[in-house]
């Protein structure tokens, strides 16, 4: 139930193969708020196998990395930051040295 979590997940865009006919399930939730009862329409799987592709996969091309821009006295002098330093260059140029 998307109502009941923050944030968005992934999965809530497929309906889960485990139920026979999810098609009579959807139909049976439609029915029911048309008859200004309850209910929920739970369809979405669980399953995190489901979900394919390059989802939290890193970029492999250095020159596609995202870029990181701020004030020289904020930014290590390097060329690359490794995205667990992030926090700590942004809350030093928020707050200030630590």
């Amino acid at each position: 139930d998307i109502h009941r979590k923050p944030g968005y997940d992934p999965l809530e865009l497929y309906i889960d193969p485990e139920i026979r006919l999810p098609w009579l399930k959807i139909g049976g939730y439609l029915l029911k708020k048309k008859l200004g009862l309850r209910g929920l329409l739970e369809v979405i799987p669980l399953d995190p196998s489901l979900l394919k592709g390059s989802h939290g996969r890193a970029i492999e091309n250095p020159e596609l990395h995202p870029v990181l821009i701020g004030d020289k006295e904020i930014l290590p002098p390097k060329d690359a930051v490794h995205c667990t330093e992030i926090k700590e260059i942004v809350l030093k140029s928020l707050f200030g040295e630590a």
